[in-house]
């Protein structure tokens, strides 16, 4: 594993596989004051939120494909982690600034120098393997996973579909109608109008504390994003003490086959 920032290769065939997980995870203090939210074991057997993440895309990973793990808060305890697995084609992106900024920095710095088709999960999201296929094996490059709600909390990032399309996002949106998962991907078409969203995004008063759904809510409105609609029992999202105790159980409930898709 290369501790280098991402490469861009010839042609359009390589996909970059986009892990943003150099967040402090303060919520989840005091369990993340010793090792980052990634790490967290999803129950007893040991398996980790970032390693469901590796195996997960390495099924979709072609040779020519990198995954590149976004790193800041205890960043050599996450890279140290991956060199022990000893998977290849998997580097990190070191973000200097986690500490006083919000993803959408995370997201700037790791697409810097990338000019293929992307995917992108937020690091404290566990999604099973169905829940990755669907989105994976959608036609449309252009694409944004969704769970259909009914009831909501203040920190769901909330989504508004209409035809199937993404038309705006964020945890304060006046209307909306799903929940993103915080999965998505991108043509490098698409990618290149984002990374000049995502500049813009970042010169505007507080641009450092943005969600990158931010710049994706800015995309939706000139492209269209399609979305892909995943169950509530394909994925987990891991913020709060009491999301790690449920996310333990659904996870055990789903490898003893208790939970269907």
């Amino acid at each position: 594993m290369g501790r280098v920032q991402p490469q861009v290769t010839d042609g359009n065939e390589a996909l970059r596989f986009l892990i943003l997980a150099a967040g402090k995870g303060e919520r989840l203090r005091p369990l993340t004051d010793t090792i980052p939210k990634s790490l967290l074991q999803l129950n007893e057997t040991g398996k980790t939120i970032l390693d469901q993440q590796l195996q997960t895309f390495r099924k979709h990973a072609k040779p020519s494909d990198e995954i590149i793990v976004t790193v800041g808060y205890r960043s050599t305890q996450i890279i140290q982690h991956i060199e022990r697995l000893g998977y290849e084609n998997v580097k990190v992106c070191f973000n200097p600034l986690f500490a006083n900024s919000n993803n959408l920095v995370s997201l700037w710095l790791t697409l810097r120098d990338i000019e293929d088709d992307v995917v992108i999960i937020n690091g404290d999201n566990v999604v099973t393997q169905e829940g990755i296929d669907a989105l994976m094996d959608f036609d449309s490059k252009d694409a944004i996973a969704i769970t259909r709600k009914i009831e909501f909390n203040e920190d769901d990032m909330k989504a508004l579909v209409q035809e199937n399309r993404l038309v705006d996002v964020g945890k304060k949106i006046p209307e909306y109608n799903a929940e993103s998962v915080g999965f998505m991907k991108f043509s490098a078409a698409t990618l290149k109008i984002l990374k000049e969203t995502i500049d813009q995004s970042l010169q505007e008063p507080g641009g450092l504390d943005y969600f990158y759904l931010k710049a994706i809510c800015d995309l939706a409105r000139s492209q269209r994003l399609e979305v892909v609609e995943i169950s509530s029992s394909q994925w987990r999202e891991v913020d709060f003490h009491p999301d790690r105790i449920e996310m333990s159980r659904w996870w055990s409930a789903k490898t003893q086959g208790l939970i269907g898709e």
